[in-house]
């Protein structure tokens, strides 16, 4: 995958912002409050039809406006595709390539997108669900039919425990299909 284009007008405090990298790697640099992590906030909404900062819509936009977007460009395997996030006070909406998209797991699927903060220290340091938590996420950004596959693996877990929980035990034919 390869990000030709992002564009933002009135989100966070970029109130139009149209990049073109030049090279497969970028760096951003510039002084605090210049807006350097909203662009990638940006970028990280495009991928997933969220924030990373688990902000609500009026958070994301601009002091004083209404409305805000975000838009990248990128090829995948050879295809050029465009996604659209138009975010109002109370609504988010999100197209690929014209088209709405819902749910936005999909997005998963044609953006890889991974995102790393300090906070995340915590699977190194912290409980072990700190880490299959970070993990999962970081799958589902890369695999979109993981997110399918793990809340399938969810259902199927509360069902068993919930079996197991019976006051009476369960018969072998109903733990095997665990």
């Amino acid at each position: 995958m390869q990000i030709q284009r992002l564009i933002a007008h009135t989100f966070r405090n970029l109130a139009a912002v149209d990049i073109v990298p030049e090279a497969p790697t970028v760096l951003l640099q510039g002084d605090n409050g210049q807006g350097k992590t909203n662009i990638l906030e940006a970028l990280y909404l495009c991928a997933t039809g969220r924030s990373f900062r688990h902000a609500a819509n009026r958070e994301l936009l601009q002091h004083g406006q209404s409305q805000a977007a975000c838009r990248a460009i990128l090829v995948r395997g050879g295809v050029r595709h465009e996604v659209a996030v138009a975010i109002g006070a109370h609504q988010r909406q999100v197209r690929v390539d014209g088209r709405a998209v819902r749910p936005t797991t999909h997005l998963l699927e044609l953006m890889n997108i991974v995102a790393f903060f300090p906070e995340d220290l915590r699977i190194a340091k912290g409980a072990p669900e700190d880490r299959r938590r970070f993990f999962d996420r970081a799958v589902a950004n890369s695999q979109g039919a993981f997110v399918q596959a793990s809340l399938n693996y969810q259902r199927v877990l509360r069902s068993r425990n919930a079996l197991l929980r019976q006051p009476t035990l369960p018969d072998r034919a109903q733990l095997r299909i665990y």
